[in-house]
């Protein structure tokens, strides 16, 4: 499961990049007493030039942690992407 971003994206080297790939690794899952929420939620957004790079385990092009607090882990993977759309205005789903 991924997203495919279609907002430019500017790297540390100034080149800018569009249509790349975005997937979410190293979930974990911790608990916690912070209010109503029970869980502390993280994750590693790595993204990728596309799709093809990611599945021929390329390098990262660039990465971002996710933070979430919830009071349920059922669909933890939905939860994080929805939290992880939020940061762009162009994105497709990619199953």
């Amino acid at each position: 499961m991924g997203i495919i971003v279609s907002d430019a994206l500017t790297l540390q080297n100034g080149i800018e990049v569009s249509g790349y790939y975005v997937h979410i690794d190293d979930i974990l899952i911790q608990k916690s007493n912070v209010g109503d929420f029970k869980y502390t939620v993280t994750g590693e957004a790595c993204y990728f030039a596309t799709k093809q790079a990611r599945d021929q385990c390329k390098s990262k092009i660039d990465t971002y942690k996710l933070v979430l607090a919830t009071s349920n882990v059922s669909d933890i993977h939905e939860q994080l992407y929805t939290e992880l759309k939020k940061r762009f205005t162009l994105v497709e789903d990619d199953m």
